[in-house]
Order: structure tokens, then sequence, then C-alpha cells
């Protein structure tokens, strides 16, 4: 009887640096899952380069701050003639209550609008820059916040990406 007692003692006392090793394992797994300090966020600027880049055509213009609690969250769409694009749409949102989707449209201001806009379901403003007409629509939410709609009329706009501090 004495066997299978030593036996027991010796299997435990094998299994504590494997618990140990996989302890281990599971810490550096997640030390290497964290992202870098240095890396561009999903929406950075190295993804817009990116954009521009195989999207060449009309500016990408951008908001060069954002509201507080609002994000970029990508290109909706891009509208192509000729190769070049002559529609950008971009998505921007937060909570929904203090901020609901805003979708910025830029097209050229001679052009059929192709910044689509549905009627009197959603609150809409325009804005001319040079020979672009920008189409800023919230989604459906009921009452916009009236900073929201101000901040969106007098917001500089640029395609240059070292104008836009929220890309850092």
């Amino acid at each position: 009887m004495t066997k299978p007692r030593i036996r027991e003692m010796s299997t435990s006392h094998a299994r504590a640096p494997q618990v140990f090793l996989f302890i281990i394992a599971l810490i550096g797994a997640g030390y290497l899952l964290l992202p870098d300090e240095n890396e561009d966020p999903p929406y950075g600027e190295s993804y817009m380069r990116e954009y521009v880049a195989q999207n060449p055509g009309i500016p990408s213009l951008l908001p060069a701050r954002l509201p507080e609690g609002v994000r970029f969250l990508g290109h909706e769409s891009t509208r192509f003639e000729n190769r070049k694009a002559v529609l950008r749409s971009t998505l921007f949102g937060g909570a929904r209550a203090a901020a609901p989707v805003q979708t910025m449209c830029v097209e050229f201001r001679d052009s059929s609008s192709g910044c689509l806009v549905e009627g009197d379901r959603r609150k809409t403003l325009h804005r001319d820059q040079g020979s672009l007409r920008v189409t800023v629509t919230f989604g459906n939410s009921g009452e916009v916040p009236e900073d929201l709609v101000a901040f969106w009329e007098s917001v500089p706009l640029s395609d240059n990406l070292n104008d836009i501090a929220w890309l850092t």
C-alpha cells in the first residue's frame, strides 16, 4: 500500500512545475497580444494614407478635430467615375443619445447629388468648401444636439492629414 501513496506524491510534485510553466506561458501570450503604444489605431494615419493612395480623386476631407464622445468609424462608401473617386462618405459616431451616427459626404459642387438624404427622417446640413459640397447627415435618433450641429457647421475641414489632430 505504500507504493500507491508514493506514486500520488510524486505525481502531485510533478504538476507544480507544469502549472507554473503554464501560468508563465499564459502571461507571456497575454503580453504579446497587448497593443503596441506606437501602433496606429484601426482608423489612424496609416489607414488614411493607404485609403487615399488606393482611392485617388476627390480630396478626402476630414474634420480637424472631433466633438467629445465622437470617433471616426471609417469610410462608408466611395463612388468612382473613370477610376477616380468623385464622392467620399465617412462615418462618425459615439454614444447613441449624445452623438447619433453622423455621415459626412463630400462631392464636387457641380455634380448631381450623390449624397442621398432620406427626406425629413434625418437632419442634414450642407457646406461648401472651394469646389466641394459637404453634406453632413445625422442618423435617425430624433433630436440632434444643437452643439453637434454647430460643430459640423464650423469645424475646419482639411485633406491634409497633418491638420487632423485626432488621427495621431
